[in-house]
């Protein structure tokens, strides 16, 4: 049975036998790296991504998914950072006055992967009272 493979372009490949047991559906690798299923798709389809597509499925082998782990780790904070939402429910304070101080640099917080996040140390001091939001 011959396979098609997107390495920037498409290519015929050979028996895939061997090979696919090395290979990870694309519902799995999104369940491995906690993405989705159509992020996935969208980077096989521009080419971002190689992926092998065996009959009407596509498998990412384990060396790529080993690598787009690495990829995502830097768009996806770790346990020690906190989403704003969940910040403005820990100090009760108004969703529009927490914004503000951020944009203001009154309140130190980070943007990863294009959504603002505060490290846990910040809101630990902020709610014992040893940081005050700037004025």
């Amino acid at each position: 049975m011959f396979s098609w493979i997107r390495k920037g372009r498409w290519e015929k490949v050979g028996e895939m036998g061997e090979i696919k047991s090395k290979l990870m559906s694309v519902s799995e690798a999104a369940k491995k790296l906690g993405v989705s299923y159509s992020w996935i798709l969208k980077k096989i389809r521009v080419g971002e991504i190689p992926a092998v597509m065996i009959g009407r499925r596509w498998f990412l082998s384990e060396k790529v998914v080993e690598e787009l782990q690495q990829r995502v780790k830097k768009f996806y904070p770790g346990d020690e950072y906190v989403s704003l939402r969940e910040v403005m429910s820990i100090i009760q304070v108004h969703p529009q006055t927490l914004y503000k101080w951020v944009r203001a640099g009154k309140f130190p917080a980070e943007k990863i992967g294009g959504k603002w996040y505060v490290r846990k140390e910040v809101i630990d001091s902020f709610v014992q009272g040893q940081f005050k939001a700037k004025e």
